[in-house]
């Protein structure tokens, strides 16, 4: 599918001083707007997801400190106590533990540079594309610039864990043990552990989500049990309460004044003027799932359609985002989606004409590579209140609008494959 020179050893070395001098740009970016551990410096915030939401909580879990309480927020030097993020999470992140802050932080800038390249590598293998080392460094490179990947990179937060988990869960969800796998992973965030349920069994995937669901709910388990140590159970679902309380309050999360959300909620609370609780979230999810996953239920019983890149997989992955809370970082769950429409290889995709294909994939390049967006693009903008909403909004509409189209889709060729 590729031309010879694509993969000779002077695109192969090209690719690599390209991909080199971008994590160069990205580390000395970081370190120009590097943020001191503590209060949130929306000037300089460099790193500050790493500090924040993996180093600190994990050093504080490892003393039997609950990261979701006041007196963590009083003790380390964060910006706030974590939201509920599922306390087995803590645990994957303990190698860090034993390290200084400074050689963690390096650490953790090599392993997102790893992760990132095994994303693009997997996104080739499970859209059936070529996987060289050529196409893969490529892609890493186009998945770098972008601003969903260069977002993860300089603030340092795992998204590039949730994606690969998600990803291993959609296409392996007939395959137990990978599956269960990237299921369990998933679920250390619920924003991507609930839908993704929802998503798998409408796709009759319901052993692997009960296999990983059981395996979640031991391992979380187990860190509630070492927590236990210094704190009751009430008292840690009282720091649970508190850190929801402290997350809904950052001025930063609110809808009218965030800049990185791209769920269709997201949207509609921007416009109103509204901040809607936990509860609000998961009461706006089931409407805007219900449609999805009855185009999923008519397809599950084609083998075709079982990975991530098929018809199947790309509305399950558009609708994980758009259904419920979801930033800009965690749109590259639709590279293989990009992929797919492009080189349509799996399931029924080459049944879509072409230029609609086409249109939807420069649609998700748009929202991958949109910086417009970006806080530090608006601060130069100088935009008005309202047309600031609708830059901010825009990557939330298209996504909402692809949804409805690629579901669309599915229906149609669930119709077509009955009669």
């Amino acid at each position: 599918m590729t031309p010879p020179w694509f993969n000779s050893r002077i695109s192969i070395a090209l690719a690599s001083i390209v991909l080199f001098g971008l994590l160069a740009a990205i580390g000395w970016r970081i370190a120009d707007k590097y943020q001191n551990p503590g209060k949130f410096d929306s000037e300089n915030h460099g790193f500050c997801d790493f500090h924040n939401g993996v180093y600190f909580p994990a050093q504080a879990f490892s003393h039997g400190v609950s990261p979701y309480g006041q007196k963590y927020a009083d003790t380390y030097p964060v910006a706030r106590s974590m939201p509920f993020y599922s306390p087995f999470c803590f645990v994957v992140h303990l190698p860090y533990v034993g390290m200084s802050l400074q050689v963690a932080e390096i650490v953790h800038f090599a392993v997102l540079a790893l992760q990132v390249l095994l994303i693009a590598y997997l996104s080739l293998r499970f859209t059936k594309l070529d996987a060289g080392w050529s196409t893969t460094l490529w892609l890493t490179v186009f998945l770098v610039a972008s601003r969903a990947s260069y977002g993860t990179m300089f603030t340092g937060y795992f998204t590039y864990e949730l994606i690969l988990a998600t990803l291993l869960a959609l296409q392996f969800g007939d395959r137990q043990w990978w599956g269960c796998l990237g299921f369990l992973l998933a679920c250390a965030k619920p924003t991507y552990g609930l839908p993704l349920a929802i998503l798998m069994l409408a796709r009759g995937q319901w052993r692997t989500v009960l296999f990983g669901g059981l395996l979640a709910v031991a391992l979380n388990a187990a860190a509630v049990g070492w927590l236990m140590q210094s704190a009751t159970l009430a008292e840690l679902r009282a720091d649970v309460e508190y850190a929801q309380t402290e997350h809904r309050e950052d001025p930063n999360e609110l809808p009218e004044n965030s800049w990185t959300r791209v769920d269709f909620l997201g949207v509609v609370a921007k416009w109103l003027r509204w901040a809607p609780n936990d509860l609000d979230h998961i009461l706006w999810m089931i409407p805007a799932i219900a449609f999805p996953c009855w185009v999923l239920w008519r397809l599950r019983n084609n083998q075709d359609e079982s990975g991530c890149a098929s018809l199947s997989g790309l509305i399950a992955g558009a609708a994980l985002i758009a259904s419920i809370y979801h930033h800009y970082y965690d749109l590259l769950v639709l590279v293989p989606s990009i992929l797919a429409l492009m080189w349509p290889s799996v399931g029924r995709l080459n049944q879509i004409p072409t230029t609609q294909r086409w249109l939807a994939t420069i649609a998700l390049a748009f929202v991958l590579f949109n910086y417009l967006s970006a806080n530090f693009v608006l601060d130069k903008l100088d935009l008005s209140n309202t047309a600031e909403d609708v830059v901010t909004s825009v990557n939330g509409v298209v996504l909402a609008v692809y949804l409805a189209w690629i579901c669309g889709w599915g229906l149609r060729l669930s119709r077509s494959n009955r009669s």
